[in-house]
């Protein structure tokens, strides 16, 4: 059998206990849990860790992405937005009309085009592409971790599953074939994101504008 066949996801350094404890981060302050089937060390954030109580946790769930909200509130005080509206091609028009003629929504689109149009001053392209290549070498195992464990389990948490439940993206009323679809469309997602190169992830690129229509996506279902 083909190593890459052989993947044991259940088998992964991260999940590995060891066994003494003077081993662990902070021996002092990590605890071992037991979580929907799994066992981790809890490194809590208060000594250092990036493990978050339910107290800490909990306003971060109300959440979204502020940028993308104001936009469809401006929209929507606009006319709102029509099923089947691409954000990035209103963007483009917006930041093409004069500055003095844009609406609230036209000047907020424009603005974030322009932001996610200028490359961060950390980027590293070559490590970018030596990531792709990565990702690329182990995509079978990628793949099957993502598909068969970690969306599986993911899915099983209650509060997970409730807006799954309240989306009907992934549940009933949505038809079995309209799920795979999704299902796929998270497959291009990725594929667009490292099958192109580093220039794919540029502005205008395949990965770049699958990553911001995806991004708008959700924005739209949370409203």
């Amino acid at each position: 059998m083909l190593p890459m066949l052989s993947f044991n996801s259940l088998n992964l350094p991260s999940n590995r206990i060891p066994s003494d404890p003077n081993d662990w981060p902070d021996a002092a302050t990590t605890s071992i849990r037991s979580k929907f089937g799994e066992r981790h060390l809890w490194h809590p954030s208060s000594s250092g860790g990036h493990h978050l109580s339910t107290r800490e946790l909990e306003p971060h769930r109300s959440v979204g992405d502020p940028p993308l909200d104001e936009i469809l509130d401006a929209l929507s005080l606009e006319g709102g937005l029509g099923a089947g509206t691409d954000l990035l091609v209103l963007a483009h028009r917006a930041a093409a009309a004069p500055p003095a003629a844009r609406t609230p929504s036209q000047t907020l689109l424009a603005a974030f085009l322009r932001e996610h149009s200028a490359v961060p001053p950390w980027a590293d392209w070559a490590q970018l592409e030596r990531g792709q290549e990565v990702f690329l070498a182990y995509a079978p195992a990628i793949g099957l971790s993502l598909y068969y464990r970690s969306l599986i389990a993911g899915f099983s948490i209650p509060k997970i599953a409730a807006v799954i439940r309240s989306t009907g993206y992934l549940s009933p009323p949505s038809r079995p074939d309209q799920v795979l679809q999704r299902l796929l469309d998270t497959g291009q997602l990725i594929a667009a994101c490292v099958a192109y190169g580093a220039d794919g992830l540029r502005a205008g690129g395949e990965g770049w504008t699958t990553a911001l229509h995806v991004r708008a996506l959700h924005a739209k279902v949370r409203r």
